[in-house]
């Protein structure tokens, strides 16, 4: 008999198991789902995408080196805790119609578009502006239609 009895646990365990991978596929597919709703293939941020995200990020959220971005987050359409970056430190640079990086270079530097790193930015250095804050160099305009990021200060880099 107690060979029956391991043998129908071995069964129930497997099924178990069986409905935890069908449960995290599902899971899975709803994520995948989801964002294809709010970005495209290539990761672009669809037009009207702010009206399907739900953001919730405060100030008081932030911690450390982060400083709180209004519109530094998903697609632009929420506020973000944006990581402070020094000298020497990977960057990325924003690219129109994506969502703006969580990660910038920290007061007084820039992100070099050569080397992709942080650097000091020289005062007077005018062949790359310096990284925008969001939302004070890139204002960000979310209209129904269309979203866009609004340029003052800074050349967006585009899709070639």
């Amino acid at each position: 008999m107690n060979s029956a009895n391991a043998e129908l646990a071995k069964l129930n365990g497997s099924s178990v198991q069986r409905s935890k991978m069908r449960l995290l596929l599902c899971t899975c597919l709803l994520i995948i789902g989801v964002m294809g709703m709010t970005v495209g293939q290539n990761g672009k941020c669809k037009p009207n995408v702010c009206q399907l995200v739900k953001c919730g990020v405060k100030e008081s959220s932030c911690t450390g080196n982060q400083v709180f971005r209004q519109f530094g987050g998903f697609c632009g359409c929420c506020s973000a805790c944006v990581t402070q970056l020094g000298v020497g430190e990977a960057c990325v640079l924003p690219k129109e119609g994506y969502s703006p990086p969580l990660e910038e270079c920290g007061e007084g530097l820039k992100c070099d578009k050569i080397s992709n790193t942080c650097v000091v930015l020289i005062e007077g250095d005018c062949s790359y502006a310096a990284q925008p804050k969001y939302p004070a160099d890139a204002v960000v305009y979310a209209s129904l239609n269309q979203m866009t990021y609004g340029i003052s200060t800074f050349n967006f880099i585009t899709d070639q």
